[in-house]
């Protein structure tokens, strides 16, 4: 009989887009837990990941989005290469709690000068060495082929805030400056220094 299907309804029908932050969480997710003891290889890093959507904490379709030869170049990079050599060492997603002035935080704070407000936050990971603390962060942020010094200027503007807390947060942890703070974007295999 002609036309006895039923239609499907629009919440079923219509395909729900994935966000650039649920790909930046997953790539975060992979970040974390990849094995840093042996160099990661296409294989390794589709094996953990085909792992995290069995064990149901990718989805599928989120799982496809990540970038996995950005995450395999990053490791071919110094950089990279350091927290491969260096992997006993590296510390990945600590958490932390700040106490700070609410003045240091809201620029136009009108309250009593010593309100202090706790931030809670994870670090992406960091390297202590005797000489050296070095923090890093990923993003997985869009970047265009045309990218100039000014568009990477504006990167590392609009997430200075953020690194600001987090060297606060971590020279405070362990009691000594941090040397460098390490800005990687992933998509574009770029690694931006923000101290200055």
């Amino acid at each position: 009989m002609v036309g006895t299907e039923l239609a499907k309804p629009k919440f079923i029908s219509k395909i729900q887009k994935i966000s650039p932050a649920e790909i930046g969480t997953a790539t975060h997710l992979v970040m974390q837990l990849l094995d840093l003891e042996t160099a990661p290889t296409t294989e390794s890093v589709q094996q953990l990941i085909s792992n995290l959507v069995e064990e149901k904490v990718l989805q599928p379709e989120v799982a496809e989005k990540i970038d996995q030869a950005s995450i395999l170049a990053f490791f071919a990079t110094e950089f990279g290469q350091l927290l491969l050599n260096e992997y006993m060492i590296v510390k990945r997603e600590q958490p932390f709690s700040l106490l700070i002035k609410a003045k240091d935080i809201f620029a136009d704070y009108s309250g009593d000068a010593m309100d202090r407000l706790l931030v809670h936050g994870i670090i992406d990971g960091f390297v202590e060495t005797e000489e050296a603390l070095i923090l890093y962060d990923f993003k997985t942020d869009y970047v265009p082929e045309a990218a100039d010094e000014a568009f990477f200027e504006k990167i590392k503007a609009k997430y200075r805030g953020q690194l600001n807390l987090y060297q606060s947060a971590l020279e405070q942890i362990k009691g000594k400056k941090v040397t460098s703070v390490k800005l990687i974007l992933l998509r574009e295999n770029q690694i931006l220094e923000m101290l200055e």
